[in-house]
């Protein structure tokens, strides 16, 4: 969708791409140490929350060159979530069901590159280019807010919340 929406010929996304390119490899590992101290899903939810920052950024752009501050924004969106994400969902499975957890990621993950192309063209086409980047954006904050609200201890039979390794009540907490 990105390619279509440029101002410049198609051929200038490889600018975009190269810069993803780039920041990955500069700031990959920097940012995963640095997220290393966090939970995942905290990770997760500011790396969501990047996405969300970034295809918002990119809703009123009509000139090429602001492209590569909300690519850049996303860019470290993706360091962040992609592999918390992985770590999450190894976290959270049973040993003996982390390879059918990851294989069902692996699925997730590719059913979106191949339905997402369709769906952000034809809202590209039908809603405008602000329809589909605040849209997105709005999926990405809501899966944010998702995953924030995951870090938060669950709730146990008396109302209490517990902690996040379920060892200890934090009775009286609200």
């Amino acid at each position: 969708s990105l390619t279509v929406f440029l101002p410049r010929p198609a051929t200038d996304f490889g600018f975009l791409a190269a810069e993803n390119a780039v920041l990955v490899v500069l700031f990959q590992i920097p940012m995963t140490t640095l997220a290393r101290n966090w939970a995942p899903s905290v990770a997760i939810a500011i790396g969501a929350s990047l996405y969300a920052v970034g295809f918002l950024l990119m809703a009123p752009l009509g000139s090429f060159l602001p492209f590569f501050v909300p690519v850049a924004v996303i860019t470290i969106g993706e360091i962040l979530l992609q592999p918390s994400v992985t770590a999450l969902v190894a976290m959270r499975a049973q040993a003996e069901d982390r390879g059918k957890a990851m294989g069902l990621l692996t699925l997730a993950n590719r059913s979106g590159s191949a339905v997402g192309p369709l769906v952000g063209g034809s809202l590209l086409t039908y809603g405008g280019p602000w329809f589909l980047f605040s849209g997105t954006a709005l999926v990405a904050g809501a899966a944010a807010t998702g995953y924030a609200l995951l870090r938060r201890p669950p709730r146990s039979a008396n109302g209490a919340q517990a902690s996040l390794r379920g060892q200890e009540s934090n009775a009286g907490r609200p």
